[in-house]
């Protein structure tokens, strides 16, 4: 019989050729397969693990080799303090995508009542957070991805807001109605340039769904669709706000104020003085 500690020297060992994070991979796949804490093993290194287990922990062991990324092993995310589902149809969720919840949060300020949208849901991480802690907002959300829109409502549903987030199936604003209009209309569209997927590491370029990812030949195919189309939904002042790649705020900034329709714009820098984060308000109709 294998005792805990081995198993988990195994799998760090196995793992430190393919990335940083070798010991806290490691030891979520354990917690998760053995339904323990982390504090478990601390505490009890040298409980033993029953030989099914550990067959279970070397297949996964092997697929976190292969290039899984670890979030799809276990089948959660953490994001804004909520749990999420993920599955290899949607894209793991990312600390950086928090600073946009929060400026989202802020500039709310809890009105009553605020009218949402969420472009490109995915799991659902940024509409799901925002309804969580935007306790009156009617959230709606858009995915072309009938897989990934199932994930999201499992993840409504378990974070208690499955009442005030509507789930819609279709391209960016096909399956809105005309006449209705956001406060908000948010998204973290796909940005990555086609040609750069390839290059990126294994987990992202391999595992995650290319879908999610390929924003066209220069990254921004969707944002001049979304930047665009946006007006015609958003209710005077309301709010476009987008989460951008490394380099690319600058011009998205950009392409918003060409639009003429779009003022105050501001650029938000995540924890890594990266700027990531682009929002900008509906010009006043003049009358």
């Amino acid at each position: 019989m294998i005792k805990l500690r081995e198993i988990i020297l195994e799998g760090r060992m196995a793992f430190e050729s393919v990335t940083p994070t070798a010991t806290l991979d490691t030891e979520l796949i354990v917690c998760h397969v053995l339904g323990l804490k982390k504090i478990d093993i601390l505490l009890n290194p040298d409980a033993e693990v029953s030989e099914d287990d550990v067959v279970i922990l070397r297949k996964l062991f092997k697929k976190r080799v292969e290039g899984w990324p670890v979030q799809y092993l276990i089948g959660t995310e953490g994001f804004m303090g909520l749990d999420f589902e993920v599955t290899p149809s949607v894209l793991i969720p990312r600390p950086d995508t928090e600073l946009l919840v929060e400026k989202l949060i802020e500039l709310a300020d809890n009105k009553k009542g605020m009218r949402i949208l969420d472009i490109g849901t995915g799991s659902g991480a940024i509409a799901i957070s925002l309804a969580y802690y935007l306790k009156s907002a009617l959230v709606d959300t858009v995915d072309i991805s009938t897989e990934a829109t199932e994930v999201a409502k499992r993840n409504a549903l378990n974070n208690g807001v499955a009442d005030r987030v509507h789930f819609l199936s279709g391209d960016l604003f096909e399956p809105i109605l005309e006449d209705v209009k956001y406060d908000i209309i948010v998204s973290n569209p796909p940005y990555i340039p086609s040609a750069d997927i390839d290059g990126l590491q294994v987990e992202v370029a391999v595992y995650e769904p290319r879908l999610a990812l390929d924003g066209g030949q220069d990254g921004y195919d969707f944002y001049r669709r979304i930047i665009e189309a946006s007006p015609a939904y958003l209710n005077e002042e309301g709010v476009l706000a987008f989460e951008t790649g490394h380099d690319q705020a600058q011009m998205i900034s950009e392409l918003m104020k060409e639009s003429g329709k779009y003022e105050k714009l501001a650029i938000y820098e995540d924890l890594g003085r990266i700027e990531r984060v682009v929002i900008g308000f509906k010009k006043k109709t003049s009358k």
